[in-house]
This record gives C-alpha cells, sequence and structure tokens, in this order.
C-alpha cells in the first residue's frame, strides 16, 4: 500500500476568482511548508442548478453565479499545475463533476480528490474507477460508512489512496472532529488514513498524525478578512509553517525504528550510565559475595549488574579493595 506523509494547504476558492492571487497563495503555501498544494475545479453548468440554496455558512451571492464567476479556464490550472512542480511540491485539485475530473485528469493533476459531497456521486466515482493510474485522496465528510465503502472499493486499488475523515462543519468544533475514527478507517478498510480539518486551531491536526493519519489537510490563506467562506477558518502563512513543523516532528517521533541497530549507538552512553558491581568495602580472600560487601555503581565495568546472581556465594581468589570493580578472573 503506497504512503507519502501529505501535508496539503487547500486554497479552495480563496483566490475569489483571482489567478494572481491564486499563485500567490500557491507560493506561500510551499513556503510555509506544505508538500501537496490543492485547488477546486467548479464548471458551473455541469455542477448545480441556477437557483440553488447556498450552504448555511456562505449565503453573500448566488452559488451558481460565485462558481461562475471564480472558475478558471483550462490553461489557467494548467499553470498552477505546473507551478506546484517547479516548486517542488504535488498539485491536487477536487473536480466537482465529470467534465470536471475529464479536465484536471487531461491536465495531469497529480492528486484527485473527491471533495465530501462527490462522495455519492456514482457517476463521478464510476468514471474515476476506470482511471487506474490515479492518486485518488477521498474525504469521509458526509457520508455513512457504509456509502464511504462503497465509493471506496471501486477506487482504493488505484495508484495512491488515501481515506480522509472530515467533519463537514465549517468551522469545526473540537468535540465534532471525529478523531477515533482514524483508528476506525485503518482497521476496517485497511487504506492509508488522514484528517481534513475544518477546526480553527492546528492541535487537532497534530493529535490525528499521532494516531497515524499520513496525510493532513488544512485551508490555506494570506488573511482571515479575505472574501469567501473559507478564509475566516483557514490557516494564515505563519500558522500554516507552525503546523507543518509540528507534523514533520510528530511523524519523525513515530517512525518504527530498528532498536539493536539502536544500541550500537547507545554505546558510550551505556558505559556511561548502566552499573556495574563493585566492592563495598575491602573483601578478603576466601571470602563470599554477598548483597552485603558488594555495590551496583556507575560506570559499567567488567560485570554488569544484570549479571549479580551469577556470582553470590562465590569465593574470591585475591583481596578487594573498597570501590574496586569486580572482575570474571577474580572468582
Amino acid at each position: 500500500m503506497n504512503k507519502k506523509f501529505l501535508k496539503i494547504a487547500e486554497i479552495g476558492m480563496t483566490h475569489d476568482g483571482s489567478f494572481g492571487l491564486a499563485k500567490q497563495l500557491t507560493k506561500a503555501a510551499v513556503k510555509s511548508g506544505a508538500n501537496v498544494v490543492k485547488y477546486q475545479c467548479h464548471i458551473p453548468e455541469f455542477e448545480t442548478t441556477r437557483n440553488a440554496p447556498s450552504p448555511y455558512y456562505f449565503r453573500d451571492e448566488n452559488r451558481f453565479e460565485y462558481f461562475e464567476r471564480t472558475k478558471f479556464s483550462y490553461n489557467q490550472f494548467q499553470e498552477l499545475h505546473i507551478l506546484c512542480n517547479k516548486l517542488g511540491v504535488y498539485s491536487c485539485i477536487s473536480p466537482f463533476s465529470i467534465e470536471a475530473a475529464e479536465m484536471c485528469i487531461d491536465i495531469g493533476f497529480d492528486y484527485i480528490k473527491i471533495a465530501s459531497g462527490e462522495v455519492t456521486n456514482m457517476p463521478l466515482i464510476d468514471f474515476l474507477a476506470k482511471k487506474k493510474n490515479l492518486k485518488i485522496i477521498m474525504s469521509s465528510g458526509m457520508s455513512s460508512t457504509d456509502e464511504i465503502s462503497k465509493s471506496l472499493n471501486k477506487l482504493k486499488n488505484h495508484k495512491e489512496f488515501y481515506l480522509l475523515q472530515c467533519s463537514s462543519i465549517y468551522p469545526c468544533p473540537p468535540e465534532k472532529s471525529g478523531l477515533n475514527f482514524i483508528e476506525v478507517f485503518k482497521k476496517k478498510f485497511k487504506v492509508n488514513v488522514g484528517l481534513s480539518d475544518h477546526t480553527i486551531t492546528d492541535a487537532t491536526s497534530i493529535a490525528a498524525a499521532a494516531l497515524g493519519a499520513c496525510v493532513i489537510e488544512k485551508h490555506f490563506t494570506l488573511s482571515k478578512d479575505l472574501y469567501g467562506p473559507d478564509a475566516s477558518f483557514s490557516l494564515n502563512p505563519d500558522e500554516f509553517l507552525k503546523l507543518c513543523n509540528s507534523l514533520d516532528y510528530v511523524w519523525a517521533a513515530i517512525k518504527v525504528k530498528d532498536v539493536k541497530k539502536d544500541i550500537k549507538k547507545f554505546k558510550v552512553m551505556k558505559k556511561t550510565f548502566e552499573k556495574s558491581i563493585y566492592a563495598k568495602r575491602d573483601i578478603d580472600v576466601g571470602e563470599k559475595i554477598t548483597l552485603d560487601n558488594i555495590s551496583f555503581l556507575k560506570p559499567l565495568s567488567k560485570i554488569h549488574s544484570s549479571d549479580y546472581r551469577k556470582i553470590l556465594n562465590k569465593k574470591v581468589n585475591r583481596k578487594l579493595k573498597e570501590g574496586q570493580p569486580l572482575d570474571w578472573k577474580h572468582f
């Protein structure tokens, strides 16, 4: 099961239709530690009716008109993909229709992200299921376990696949984050698991990494005052950089290591901190070793303290001075 550790900066619609701002956000996200920059591809006529209601967290304008006003062209998305690769990071995009997916795949985006609301869009899922060479990231969002399972089973054998725990609440309070699902998804689906985090801090993402999430997606903005549905609960560059540094730290800390190899590195430390057996007082020739005439002291010398039972009741063959380390040749 192919796996990478991905720090996704979700630019989403924070660019508000400004291609220049989208490029600026991309560069800032990379500078702030992201190794994946994510966009959204909306082609309104293939995605929504003209009078579709807006979500509760964004009612400033008609949804269809908003997507029409803020959408990017094929060439613009292609330029963003190329920019990501030039900056040494992966590009990622969420298509919200088959037509959008066709364009994103043709451009060559490194990752295709299935947004929460698209998990049950089986025409889109079936279309993507045929493209076995894709690297897929899927948010669980508002879907039931059975709905997730139905789409996941069609996609999990792709080149790479990641399932993200996600609560479709904007912003999301900590008690609704559902971090327990990271372990549930790992055990139930046997796939790479991550978190799409809509909380207003980095704490939930860091906790998710410690619980085994190998992907963290967080909304990114240059300013929380920017227009749109996402900016207010996004991280700014300084906050995102802090998060990325913390994620790198946690992922390094939980890597499984070969203890036997590490023991060799601690040879000098072991000599300094571990204990050997020393004479507690002068010991005469022929005297038996007991717990009364020996001490267990640093530094490590000839007989390790763990071997003390091997010398108990043995007679010494020479006089030993107080504080002298015992040696096997003394018996």
